[in-house]
């Protein structure tokens, strides 16, 4: 895997999502200019036959269902009119033709529509508690907002002739598995060494063992034997990683300095606060002079030495 992203997710329950106030319709209603007259008149007839927001819609639906046309990912539409190639020529496109014609003709038809790009589907990593999401789950839906609703999620894809819905054809075999043990392996690595915090890495190794009791496993002697090495090789490795990082002489005495710092200046510390920078605004002469000292000797790529270090200490007693 080539890396991972961390963030934190707000989670909608359901998939409308409700607004106040209303939305701004002109906006969401404009179309590309020109649009293709085929594509113009589908999306005037469903205009005219639906009644309102949410029978447009399924008119459409039906329209994509009738027209037959499959998911791929190759011989895609490179026409000057790709959208138009893909719905009445071609008949064939991913999930990003599958959603672009979509909102347009919703447009077209007089209903507010938007572009949503994103990730779809997931494994559950049992070992390690987590959905694994990867580049291939990339995905293109659309949300259509519906008078008296909100916005509404369409996956337009699923309309399409060969959809086949995700889940159907789910690994479980020992080669899955296997990939999944590797994979969480490989996160605890991450979040445990790379990312490294002592804290962290006996909480995690906890959270670990908890996974591994946890899991309901029939006993043979290919799934013992690799929850065995998995259970004894892990927290061993973390352990001895844990054991072997020592934090510096030059870190630790950089942390005293900062916290020191915190009650000190009248302005905020950020992470990206360079420290001649910090020395400049304080206006100290015992913060400039500890910058100084401890700036040519790190800033250098050496350590500090015997003399150095103890003139820092001296520094700090002063601040």
């Amino acid at each position: 895997m080539a890396g991972r992203v961390k963030y934190d997710v707000l989670s909608v329950p359901g998939s409308v999502i409700r607004t106040r106030g209303g939305i701004d319709r002109e906006y969401y209603l404009r179309l590309p200019s020109p649009l293709s007259l085929r594509m113009a008149a589908v999306g005037m007839e469903i205009g005219r036959k639906g009644k309102n927001d949410n029978e447009k819609v399924e008119l459409l639906k039906e329209f994509y269902l009738n027209s037959k046309i499959n998911y791929a990912i190759s011989g895609l539409p490179v026409s000057a009119d790709p959208l138009d190639e893909f719905l009445f020529v071609k008949k064939r496109g991913n999930c990003e033709f599958f959603a672009s014609s979509f909102a347009r003709l919703l447009r077209a038809a007089g209903v507010p529509s938007r572009l949503v790009g994103g990730y779809f589907g997931g494994e559950y990593n049992e070992l390690g508690g987590y959905y694994l999401i990867t580049e291939e789950m990339a995905h293109v839906w659309v949300e259509a907002y519906i008078s008296g609703f909100g916005w509404v999620m369409i996956d337009p894809s699923t309309l399409s002739a060969n959809f086949q819905r995700i889940g159907e054809n789910r690994q479980t075999g020992l080669a899955f598995r296997l990939r999944m043990y590797l994979d969480s392996c490989n996160y605890y690595w991450n979040m445990a060494v790379i990312s490294y915090d002592l804290e962290n890495q006996f909480r995690l190794l906890n959270k670990v063992n908890f996974q591994v009791k946890q899991l309901p496993v029939t006993f043979k002697p290919g799934k013992f034997l690799l929850w065995a090495g998995i259970a004894l090789i892990l927290p061993v490795m973390i352990i001895a990683v844990a054991r072997s990082r020592r934090v510096s002489r030059e870190e630790k005495i950089l942390r005293m300095f900062l916290r020191k710092l915190k009650g000190k200046c009248p302005f905020e510390i950020l992470p990206s606060t360079g420290l001649h920078e910090l020395a400049a605004h304080s206006g100290d002469p015992l913060i400039n002079k500890f910058v100084e000292i401890y700036g040519k000797a790190v800033y250098c790529d050496r350590k500090l030495t015997g003399e150095e270090y103890r003139v820092l200490k001296d520094l700090l007693r002063g601040l």
